[in-house]
């Protein structure tokens, strides 16, 4: 089962996405920076590995070019936020509550970063290569404008950014980081990789008891040969303990 979903956000906006499978347990499934779900190979691989485990998968776009009193709220390059992803992700959690017996939320980067502030109480959740802090996009190196609109370094390639998310990722320090790390409601794994351990491992420090903490061996895409399987699998594995 194949069934695109509209969730009507708090601002009277709408969050698209597809919801596929008819199980009884939810994978809410977010995205990374500059991602959608229907193009990524890591969200769509790991849609197909879930559905294959027996778990439905609600999977929605970050972005969208939709306007609002001439705005465009959630375009990267227009006002969307962390805060906004955070907002979002709490009206998607609430769409559905009820709905399923259980319910696990999943996020790659800085949808693993969302699922860190917003700190749902689900029945488990996994964040995969999450960004940490969120600070440094000041930088001269990594920051440029053009025509008036920031670009920032990501992975090595310039992206169209805003202003406000700018503003809003500089309040994401190390500590604030911690303290929302250290405060979360639900089992987590974090599940690092080798290609982003040096800005991702502080995670180990705080997470709180019975939390779990892997490093992969692998690129902060899982696009290696198998290694989406053996991210899948581990995810499946936790949330079955």
């Amino acid at each position: 089962m194949e069934k695109k979903i509209k969730i009507q956000a708090r601002d009277g906006m709408t969050i698209s996405g597809t919801l596929y499978g008819q199980s009884d347990k939810l994978i809410i499934l977010l995205h990374g920076l500059t991602d959608v779900y229907q193009n990524t190979y890591l969200i769509r691989r790991s849609i197909d590995l879930f559905l294959e485990k027996g778990y439905s998968v609600f999977a929605y776009n970050q972005y969208s070019d939709e306007e609002k009193n001439g705005q465009k709220p959630r375009a990267l390059y227009g006002g969307v936020t962390l805060l906004r992803h955070k907002e979002d992700l709490e009206d998607v959690v609430k769409y559905f509550d009820g709905k399923y017996e259980k319910t696990f939320l999943v996020g790659h980067s800085f949808g693993g970063l969302t699922l860190n502030r917003a700190n749902i109480k689900c029945d488990a959740q996994a964040l995969w290569d999450p960004t940490f802090q969120a600070t440094g996009w000041k930088n001269e190196d990594d920051l440029t404008y053009t025509k008036d609109m920031p670009m920032v370094n990501w992975g090595g390639q310039k992206i169209l950014v805003n202003d406000a998310m700018i503003a809003d990722a500089e309040t994401i320090t190390k500590e604030v980081a911690a303290r929302w790390t250290e405060s979360l409601q639900s089992q987590t794994i974090v599940i690092n990789t080798t290609d982003c351990e040096k800005w991702n491992k502080e995670y180990k420090e705080y997470l709180p008891n019975g939390c779990q903490f892997e490093t992969m061996e692998t690129s902060h895409t899982f696009h290696h040969l198998g290694k989406v399987e053996e991210l899948c699998e581990k995810t499946i594995d936790f949330f079955k303990s």
